[in-house]
This record gives structure tokens, sequence and C-alpha cells, in this order.
């Protein structure tokens, strides 16, 4: 049986990784959406 080392620490700055992601994504399209408001395209 092969032993595997565990290290907290990269599966945390993984985890912190993709949660940026998530909010720069979220972050980016929230701001196309206001800036169509502005423009007076998409209604909500």
């Amino acid at each position: 049986m092969t032993l595997v080392r565990w290290d907290p620490f990269r599966n945390v700055a993984a985890l912190q990784d993709r949660i940026n992601r998530v909010f720069d994504d979220s972050l980016s399209h929230s701001g196309d959406v206001q800036d169509e408001l502005a423009a007076g395209g998409r209604h909500l």
C-alpha cells in the first residue's frame, strides 16, 4: 500500500484560487449588466 502525503496548504491555496475565480467572474458580469442598464439596454 502506498502512502500519500497530505499537504493542507496546497489544498487551501487551490480552494482560494477557485473562490477568487468565481468572484472575479461574477463581478465582471455584474459590471456588464450595469453598463448595459446605464446605456438604456437591458431592463430588469
